[in-house]
Formats: structure tokens, sequence, C-alpha cells
């Protein structure tokens, strides 16, 4: 239906249109879809939010990266015990590929934007207190099972950086030919004796390989 918003946008304004408050009776979840664009000469029609009820069986929360209609990338929480979208992050650099810690009291990220900004983040589950413990990152980050480091992929070597940001360790991955990437997200085994992944050669010819490594490299 219609919705008349108190402020007028002029011809060329820039849309961005997001649901502030959920339904909660019953409680739903809604997304948006056309809501960011400009303004043309008359009423705006092409924003479409559709909401559809939460099952009662739906519980916890859900770390996830969007753009929320925008241009940049987030950080958000769904948390489904209370039918809410929280934003983790924000500011004008893009984050994303966010990982829980395995006890959830932290969030490992990647942010992208000026020398100073791009790389691996720490933060609280909150959003707080963020710290930046890699200026390198190509995105697919993965916890120890402890939660004292995290892999961190960087083309041909992959890295185990401290959770704290107090240092950082190249386990380079020595059979590797030149023109070789490992950037399909790299795990822990569950008793942190192990890390796999798997590694791309572009020279057309090599098949992607899987590889299994003890954590020292």
């Amino acid at each position: 239906g219609d919705f008349v918003f108190s402020t007028h946008l002029a011809q060329g304004a820039a849309v961005d249109i997001t649901v502030h408050t959920l339904p909660s009776s019953p409680s739903q979840l809604c997304t948006v879809a056309g809501g960011a664009s400009v303004m043309s000469n008359g009423p705006y029609a092409g924003a479409f939010i559709t909401c559809s009820t939460v099952s009662s069986d739906a519980t916890g929360k859900i770390l996830f990266s969007s753009t929320d209609g925008g241009t940049v990338s987030h950080v958000f929480v769904l948390d489904l015990d209370h039918s809410t979208i929280l934003p983790i992050t924000s500011g004008p650099n893009d984050d994303f590929s966010p990982r829980w810690s395995p006890d959830h009291t932290r969030i490992a990220f990647v942010r992208g934007g000026d020398a100073s900004s791009t790389g691996v983040w720490v933060m609280h589950a909150d959003g707080s207190q963020g710290a930046r413990v890699s200026p390198v990152s190509y995105g697919g980050i993965a916890w120890s099972p402890d939660g004292s480091r995290l892999l961190v992929p960087s083309g041909d070597t992959v890295r185990t950086v401290a959770a704290d940001g107090s240092g950082t360790v190249d386990v380079g991955i020595m059979s590797l030919s030149p023109g070789t990437d490992c950037l399909a997200d790299p795990v822990w085994s569950p008793d942190g004796a192990t890390i796999a992944g798997s590694c791309t050669n572009f020279d057309g010819v090599t098949p992607e390989q899987a590889y299994l490594m003890n954590p020292n490299g």
C-alpha cells in the first residue's frame, strides 16, 4: 500500500528505505526490495516490503553481512528470539565475512577500505571495542577451537593471527607452485591439530586441490 513520509524528497535525491520497527503481533521479519534508488519526478513506486511470520521453533542469533539496500556492506545480528535485526558495524568501510568466536562472545570480520582500515578485525559480540588484528585478508577467516587465534588466507600463504592482536605467524604451504592461491575458507579441525583448505592454480590446467597441514605449516 501507500505510505507518506513527513519530509518530501526532491527529484534526484537519494532514497534508502528500511524497516525501522518490525511487526510484533504476530512477530514478523521484513525485507525491502528496491529500497535504494533516486527520486524521480513524482511518487516513488519502486520499493516492495515483504513480511513473514517468524516460526516459534526458530531461536537464537544469526550473524550476517548485508548492504541493507545501500552500497556499503555492514555486519548485522538477526535475533530470532526478539524478531530484531541489529547493525553491529557502521561507517564508510565495507564489513563482511563475520564469524562468531567459539564461545560467541566475540566476532571476527573482514573490513575493506583505506590502508589504515583494511584487514581482519575482532570486536565484542555487541559491536564494541573493535580492533584490527591483521592488515591482510582475502575474506575466508576461521577461529581456532580455543578462540585464541584466527586463520587468515593470503594468496599462497595461510597466516595464524592472535585474536588479541599480539602477533601473526605465517604458516606458508611449501608445496604450492607459483600462481597458486588458497582462497577457499580454511578451517581448523575440532581438536586444533590440523588445518584443512583448498587451493587453485590459475594456469588453466591444474585442478583445485585440497590440503591438510599442521598449525605450524
